[in-house]
């Protein structure tokens, strides 16, 4: 989790060490045991406001959810397996959701790199293996290849208790701190004074040498340099050019802003968006963002640019389909959206806190997060249409 500091842009990330001092209070293991009673199967991209039918009573909480995310949609690895960050934060914020336990299904690509999510992250997590998951699943007569099957073709599979399996778990709370800085410029508009400004970023950490849980490096690549071309050397590449053309634009004296542009690479999104929830957090205050920060435009993966080009979180406000059909005109990109706001990169921290958010992303592919994730790799012109697009859409705004 976070920890404030002096500085506008500081941050400390908490990690996992051993530190036996920070085992929590017996009590504390009870409640999960009691909390973690009964197991539940769901569909993880329904959110977390249809637990998959099961009782949510405190005493019978279903631990959600052993299966991650369909595929399609041009979701990634990170959407299938995080486990979602969204959902897990919306259904802690209804207090429905104790726990999580994380199984990497057998069509998935990530193997046994699979984790429960972590940074700010308040739900207890555990991950547990494909064959632990088949002989739980195999109490109700289920199978979990074709569970996953099935929603992968779309499927709805509504929820099932497990007959005479109860889940248990100890926790250890472990910290190793470390610092992490996020940079972030401003563009100044002649009129901007007053008015809530416009929010353009990027991550710019990523997995160093694998060191950090989330390398999907084969075994023979472990310990290599994560190079992380398109996760996120993509974005930030966007995010500068970007930058650049608006300043030029200002300096021409066409730009016509309404409003301040910051633009903003930020430290710690592997580790659970560390540095944008810190950033979002000083900001905030006590309050919220609504009427401090106008919208929030996100750039995480977009250099794979093949027909299609997903903006996410669309749902977040009612001016995004207007924009994007009309910033597309002189780009004519095949656009695809997805409604859905929470979304497991910096842009749920704004929404969260009630900012329109709007994330480009180009879909997933067999790089990410390997040593194989390489400059060579990534298609340059799309991400020049896409940089085009979202700077048209920041000059709307």
């Amino acid at each position: 989790m976070p920890e404030k500091t002096n500085g506008s842009g500081g941050f400390r990330a908490r990690r996992p060490t051993r530190d036996p001092q920070q085992r929590p209070a017996q009590d504390d293991v009870e409640h999960l045991r009691a909390r973690l009673g009964q197991l539940g199967l769901g569909g993880l991209n329904r959110g977390a406001e249809r637990l998959a039918g099961l009782d949510q009573t405190p005493q019978n909480a279903g631990a959600e959810q052993p299966l991650c995310a369909r595929r399609g949609q041009g979701r990634g690895p990170q959407d299938r397996c995080r486990p979602v960050l969204g959902t897990e934060q919306k259904a802690v914020g209804q207090g429905v959701v104790p726990g999580m336990h994380v199984v990497a299904v057998p069509t998935s690509p990530l193997g046994d790199h699979h984790r429960p999510a972590g940074g700010t992250s308040s739900v207890a997590g555990i991950a547990i293996s494909d064959a632990l998951a088949e002989r739980l699943l195999a109490t109700a007569g289920r199978d979990l290849a074709k569970l996953q099957a099935a929603l992968d073709q779309g499927e709805t599979i509504e929820g099932f208790e497990l007959p005479g399996i109860a889940l248990g778990a100890e926790t250890d709370v472990v910290r190793e701190r470390a610092k992490g800085r996020n940079v972030i410029a401003r563009l100044s508009a002649e009129d901007g004074a007053g008015r809530p400004p416009l929010l353009i970023g990027a991550h710019v950490d990523h997995l160093g040498r694998g060191q950090v849980s989330g390398s999907l490096a084969r075994s023979e690549e472990r310990g290599q340099i994560h190079r992380s071309a398109d996760d996120n050397a993509s974005g930030i590449a966007d995010l500068l050019e970007i930058a650049q053309y608006l300043v030029e634009q200002q300096r021409q004296g066409r730009l016509e802003a309404q409003r301040n542009v910051w633009l903003a690479a930020w430290s710690g999104e592997e580790l659970g968006t560390l540095g944008s929830t810190h950033f979002v957090a000083q900001l905030a205050g006590p309050g919220n963002l609504r009427g401090k920060v106008a919208a929030y435009l996100n750039l995480d993966m977009i250099g794979h640019l093949d027909d299609t080009l997903y903006l996410q979180g669309t749902g977040s406000s009612t001016l995004w389909a207007r924009e994007i059909e009309r910033r597309n005109v002189p780009v004519g990109r095949a656009i695809a959206t997805k409604s859905d706001p929470y979304l497991p990169t910096d842009a749920t921290p704004f929404y969260m806190q009630g900012v329109p958010v709007l994330k480009a992303f180009t879909g997933a592919h067999a790089d990410y997060s390997t040593p194989r994730d390489t400059a060579d790799t990534l298609n340059y012109e799309g991400m020049r249409e896409i940089a085009r697009l979202i700077a048209g859409i920041a000059r709307a705004l």
